[in-house]
C-alpha cells in the first residue's frame, strides 16, 4: 500500500460553503496528480479557517507524498483531534504514523478506525501493511483478505497480500496477487516492481519474461533524460581509471561478501575506487570498505540528481551498479548517466533494462552465447566465474560428516526461504523417500518467524515431508550459521533460483552441493561456482537427475566422508578462491569496457 493511494475524506458540512468549494477544488487537483496546486489551495483554506479538518487531512497526504513525514503527522494529528471518529482521517493518520516508524501507534489507530461504521476496505488494507511490517504475517494476510471481502478490486490489498505471500516464501501466490493488481492498474510501477522482485524465483518463469516485465516497468515509471557525465574517454593515459561502485549492499550482505575478494586485491596504482553507499548500516564490512577505498560517500536519502551531480564532480570514469532491481537500488542515478561508461555486476541476475548501463559483467555459464537478446547491456564475460569467494573464519575447524555417527543421512539447505517452492519441496520429498531414514535440515533467518515456519511446514506436508523428517533453524550469527554445516552431509541447492554465497560456504565447510543448472542466470550461479572450483560432477540439468544424484551420493557413505575432508582444500586451491585472479579479471574487464566505449565514440 502506498501513500498516493490514500482515499480522501468527504467534505465536512459544518465548514463554510466557500471553504468547502475550495476544498473540493484542492481534492480534485490532488486526484488529477497536481499536488502543488492542491497544497496551495489547502494553504488558502488554512488562512481563513485553520481548523478545517478535511483540508488538514489532505495537506497531510500531500506532505507525506513529498517525504515530509513529521509535518504530515502533525497535520493529520490536528485533523483527527478536530474530527474524532472520522475513519478516513484516522486512516490518513495511521499512514503518517507508519511512515514515521510508529508502527504500534499505527496499529492502534487503524484498530480504532475499523470499529467505525464508515470504515472501508482501505483501512483493512493499510492494517495489513502495518501488520506485515511487524512480521505478524498471518494477521496481515487475514486483514488483506478482509479488505478484499469488502471490495475485491482494492488494489492496495492485493498488493499487500502479495507482499505477505512473498515473505512467507509462497512466490507463486505472491505473483498471482500482483497479477490481479496489475489487471486493475496495468501501468502501476509499484505493482510491476513487486512482481519483478518475485519473477526470478518463480518455478513457472518463461524465457524472456523478466526482460519483458523489466521493459514494461521502465515504460510505466518513465526515464530521466538529463545527462551529467563528463566525457573523459581518451584522456586517462597518464592517470588511473576512476571506478565508482554504487549500491545499498556495500556492507555485510551477499553482495558485500562477493565484492570483498576483488576489493582487497585490486590494483591501487592503475585504478582508483570510489564507493557510493545507499544504506545506513555501519558494520565491520562497512568499516573495511570505508578504510580501504579511495573515496567513500553516503548517499542514503540523497536525490538521484544530487548523487549524479556528485559522481560527475568526482570524475568517475566507469560507474558500476551492484544492485540491479534489488532493494535500495539507485538505478535512477544510473539513468542520469553520471559517468561516461556504466556497467552492472554482482547484485542481480537479469537485465536492469536501463539503456544507459552499457555493460554487464558475467561469465559464459550465467550468460551463455545466445542469451544476449535478453539484455539491454553488452555482456563482458570474465574468463572464469563472475563470482569469487574469500573464506570466513579460517580458524573454524571441519567436523566429521554426521553420517559417521548417525544411522541416517542429513540433507540440508541454508538458502533464503524465497528460493524454496512447491517444485523444490516435491523434489526434496522424493529424495527423502528414496533415502530411508534421511532428514532434511532447513536454515534461514526467516524461519525465526513463527508464521514463516508454519508456512514452510505446511508446504512440506503438502508435498509429503513430515515434521519428524525436518530440522528447522532460524537466524544466528554468521559463525553459528557456518557451524550448522556440522549437522549436514549433503547440501541441496534450490531451483530455479540457486545459491551463490550459500554454495561457496557449503563447500568451505566440506559439504557437497548438488545444483540444478536450469534456464536463466538465476539458475546457473551454482554451475558457475562449481565449474570454477572443479566440481562439475555435482551439477545436474534436470529435476529427475537432481533426485538421482542426491540419492546416489547418499548411498555412498565413503564418498561423503572423503569429500568432507577434501572439499576445503580443493576450494582454496581453485580460481574461485583466488582474490588476485578475480581482481585482475575484473580490471581487465574495466579496460575492455573503456576501450570498447572509446571505439564506439569514435
Amino acid at each position: 500500500m502506498d501513500n498516493e493511494q490514500v482515499g480522501e475524506p468527504p467534505p465536512n458540512s459544518e465548514n463554510t460553503y466557500v471553504a468547502n468549494e475550495i476544498y473540493q477544488t484542492a481534492l480534485e487537483a490532488y486526484r488529477l496528480g497536481n499536488p502543488l496546486e492542491s497544497q496551495r489551495l489547502c494553504g488558502e483554506i488554512k488562512e481563513d479557517d485553520p481548523d478545517f479538518p478535511n483540508a488538514l487531512h489532505l495537506l497531510s497526504a500531500i506532505l507525506l507524498g513529498q517525504g515530509e513525514v513529521e509535518k504530515a503527522l502533525e497535520q493529520c494529528s490536528l485533523a483527527s483531534a478536530l474530527s474524532p471518529g472520522n475513519a478516513s482521517i484516522l486512516n490518513g493518520l495511521a499512514l503518517a504514523q507508519h511512515a514515521a516508524g510508529k508502527l504500534v501507534d499505527a496499529i492502534a489507530t487503524l484498530s480504532e478506525a475499523i470499529t467505525l461504521p464508515q470504515a472501508g476496505a482501505e483501512v483493512y488494507a493499510n492494517l495489513s501493511m502495518v501488520l506485515s511490517d511487524l512480521d505478524r504475517l498471518d494477521d496481515a494476510l487475514a486483514s488483506a483478505n478482509k479488505a478484499l471481502e469488502i471490495d475485491k478490486n482494492v488494489v492496495s490489498a492485493l498488493n499487500n497480500k502479495g507482499l505477505v505471500y512473498q515473505k512467507l516464501g509462497r512466490i507463486v501466490q505472491a505473483i498471482d496477487c500482483f497479477d490481479k493488481a496489475l489487471a486493475i492498474q496495468p501501468t502501476s510501477p509499484i505493482f510491476l516492481h513487486n512482481k519483478l522482485s518475485c519473477a526470478n524465483y518463480s518455478p513457472n518463469l518463461e524465457r524472456g519474461e523478466v526482460s519483458r516485465l523489466t521493459d514494461r516497468y521502465w515504460k510505466a515509471k518513465g526515464s530521466q533524460s538529463t545527462r551529467y557525465a563528463k566525457d573523459s574517454r581518451g584522456g586517462v593515459s597518464n592517470r588511473p581509471l576512476n571506478i565508482g561502485f554504487i549500491s545499498a549492499d556495500i556492507r555485510f550482505h551477499a553482495v558485500g561478501i562477493l565484492f570483498k575478494p576483488y576489493f582487497e586485491n585490486r590494483d591501487h596504482k592503475n585504478f582508483s575506487v570510489s564507493l557510493y553507499s545507499n544504506h545506513l548500516t555501519d558494520d565491520e564490512f562497512v568499516q573495511g570498505f570505508k578504510q580501504g577505498s579511495d573515496r567513500w560517500r553516503d548517499i542514503f536519502g540523497v536525490s538521484d540528481e544530487l548523487v549524479a551531480r556528485q559522481i560527475a564532480a568526482d570524475g568517475i570514469d566507469i560507474l558500476i551498479d551492484l544492485s540491479g532491481h534489488t532493494d535500495g537500488n539507485r538505478l535512477g542515478v544510473m539513468q542520469l548517466k553520471p559517468a561516461p561508461v556504466q556497467a552492472t555486476w554482482l547484485g542481480y541476475v537479469a537485465t536492469t533494462g536501463v539503456p544507459e548501463i552499457d555493460f554487464i559483467i558475467c561469465d559464459k555459464y550465467v550468460l551463455p552465447v545466445g542469451d544476449e537478446d535478453l539484455y539491454v547491456e553488452d555482456p563482458i564475460r570474465l574468463p572464469g566465474s563472475y563470482l569469487s569467494f574469500s573464506p570466513p573464519f579460517k580458524d573454524l575447524r571441519l567436523t566429521e560428516a554426521p553420517v559417521t555417527i548417525n544411522d541416517h543421512v542429513v540433507f540440508g539447505s541454508l538458502s533464503n526461504v524465497l528460493k524454496m517452492n512447491i517444485e523444490v519441496y516435491s523434489a526434496w520429498a522424493e529424495i527423502l523417500q528414496r533415502v530411508p531414514g534421511a532428514r532434511l535440515l532447513l536454515k534461514c533467518p526467516q524461519l525465526s518467524n513463527d508464521c514463516v515456519r508454519r508456512s514452510v511446514l505446511q508446504q512440506c506436508a503438502e508435498c509429503g515431508i513430515s515434521d519428524d523428517q525436518l530440522i528447522l533453524i532460524g537466524n544466528t550469527s554468521r559463525r553459528e550459521h557456518l557451524e550448522t554445516y556440522a549437522q549436514v552431509d549433503i547440501a541441496l541447492d534450490t531451483f530455479p533460483y540457486g545459491g551463490g554465497v550459500t554454495t561457496a560456504e557449503s563447500i568451505w565447510m566440506g559439504v557437497p552441493v548438488i545444483t540444478l543448472a536450469g534456464d536463466g542466470w538465476q539458475a546457473r550461479a551454482g554451475q558457475s561456482i562449481l565449474e570454477a572450483i572443479g566440481l562439475p560432477h555435482l551439477i545436474v540439468h534436470s529435476i529427475p537427475a537432481y533426485i538421482d544424484r542426491a540419492a546416489e551420493l547418499a548411498g555412498d557413505r565413503d564418498d561423503i566422508i572423503s569429500m568432507r575432508r577434501s572439499l576445503r582444500t580443493i576450494l582454496q586451491a581453485s580460481p574461485f578462491c583466488n582474490g588476485k585472479k578475480i581482481a585482475r579479471d575484473v580490471e581487465n574487464a574495466f579496460t575492455e569496457m573503456w576501450r570498447k566505449s572509446f571505439s564506439i565514440q569514435n
